[in-house]
């Protein structure tokens, strides 16, 4: 990747690494804080559960979490080792396409990873898989933000492997990747939240409505079945897997 050129792989791959670590420990570990520890009084009729869950649970979380965040580094790895055939489309001058197309890979990237993700979260639900690797997350019944990252080795490798895909199929600026990136995470921890920052009848208006909300993954972590987009419930509804909100 010619704009990364003055380091060398291993320490863009170091660099990856604490990125992904401290982004994780940053986001979730600040939410975690702010809604399970220093706010809980505050926000606890928002509260999803009737428990809190174990420390052993929340050991486990971040465990899975810190080593998938070294997981998440193959597939660059992969794409720093085919970057000279070109089939890479990863870009770092914005001028090479145009302002357009850049705001347009965003809303692209959006959509094709809520598909990728609906698709391959149910077909982990299969028997074959769902034993095999992503019982782990669903460990977490009661999950918390530091349930992010939680995933077995080689649920972490399919999460990732999204970006590579995309990556080899359409031009992308490397920026969009890494802010991307970042958006997902924040998503993905407010999924694992564990309160419902709204009331139903706020979910059920619009733009809400569009999107899945933590009440609605806390049900899928409460019951191991529907409710399996991450961004949006479009796929859950019109596949007849939307379950909604989880009541207490």
């Amino acid at each position: 990747m010619d704009g990364l050129s003055q380091f060398s792989a291993e320490q863009y791959l170091s660099f990856m690494w604490i990125n992904n670590v401290s982004r994780y420990l940053l986001v979730a570990g600040l939410t975690y804080l702010i809604f399970w520890k220093w706010g809980f009084e505050k926000f606890k009729d928002k509260f999803l559960y009737n428990e809190k869950p174990r420390r052993a649970d929340l050991r486990r979380e971040i465990f899975f979490s810190v080593l998938s965040t070294l997981i998440f580094l193959l597939p660059t790895i992969f794409a720093i080792s085919i970057k000279e055939t070109g089939v890479v489309k990863v870009y770092f001058n914005i001028s090479d396409h145009s302002i357009a197309w850049y705001i347009l890979s965003y809303v692209i990237v959006f959509f094709v990873h809520d598909t990728y993700f609906y698709w391959t979260h149910r077909l982990m639900h299969h028997k074959w898989f769902y034993n095999s690797f992503h019982k782990i997350h669903h460990l977490s019944k009661k999950p918390t933000p530091l349930a992010a990252f939680s995933f077995h080795p080689l649920e972490a490798l399919v999460e990732s492997m999204v970006f590579v895909l995309i990556a080899m199929f359409m031009p992308v600026h490397f920026s969009v990747l890494i802010i991307f990136n970042l958006f997902s995470l924040f998503m993905n921890v407010y999924g694992h939240l564990g309160f419902s920052m709204f009331t139903e009848k706020q979910l059920n208006t619009f733009p809400l409505k569009l999107f899945g909300h933590s009440t609605h993954h806390s049900w899928h972590h409460q019951f191991y079945r529907g409710n399996y987009g991450f961004y949006l419930q479009f796929w859950d509804r019109i596949m007849g897997t939307w379950k909604g909100s989880l009541e207490k």
